[in-house]
């Protein structure tokens, strides 16, 4: 019964060691030389290096299990190929914000002015 415990117990330190440590180079450690020219447009760089760290680390280490947890979530509204295209967006530089826009959504200025007016 105590060798049970013991051996959660060291389980549960390895996992809180492992936590602080992945929490600390996700917002502690300063961008490198390449992960700085990537985001270099970005206006806040401190999230934008904690979103490319990450989504590097989740397609690194689970690229299958981080899709379907992800449209899991959003409870099937979410394509598995557009989480896909997410996550690989977001890895390489691009903000969260421009990674999900949708790129056939058309902008308010294109094709001039939109006015509503009551019904008749």
């Amino acid at each position: 019964m105590i060798a049970l415990d013991l051996k959660h117990l060291v389980i549960r330190i390895a996992l809180m060691t492992a936590w602080v440590i992945l929490s600390g180079w996700y917002i502690a450690v300063t961008p490198t030389s390449a992960e700085r020219r990537l985001l270099s447009d970005a206006a806040d760089s401190a999230v934008s290096v904690v979103e490319l760290r990450m989504a590097r680390a989740a397609l690194a280490f689970a690229p299958k299990a981080t899709v379907r947890f992800i449209v899991w979530r959003s409870d099937g509204t979410v394509k598995p190929s557009e989480v896909r295209q997410m996550l690989a967006a977001i890895a390489s530089g691009k903000k969260l914000e421009d990674a999900v826009r949708d790129p056939t959504r058309r902008k308010l200025s294109e094709g001039g002015a939109k006015v509503l007016r009551p019904l008749p």
